[in-house]
């Protein structure tokens, strides 16, 4: 299992370190609405709405 700091750079496409974790977890955060999440293969990290997490939450699973 990757970590949500892990699976953060993952999405962005950067390369995994406390520093960039931190400055992209802030702009996750920034968005409010948001949430990082995956659906079979946590090392496939998509961002989706909260809304939708709510309505599927059964097919999105939020990283620990």
């Amino acid at each position: 299992m990757i970590s949500r700091d892990q699976a953060i750079c993952l999405l962005f496409c950067e390369e995994y370190n406390e520093g960039n974790a931190a400055r992209l977890r802030k702009r996750i955060e920034d968005m409010k609405d948001f949430e990082i999440c995956y659906e079979n293969d946590p090392q496939d990290p998509v961002l989706i709405h909260l809304r939708l997490w709510h309505a599927k939450a059964f097919k999105y699973k939020r990283y620990e």
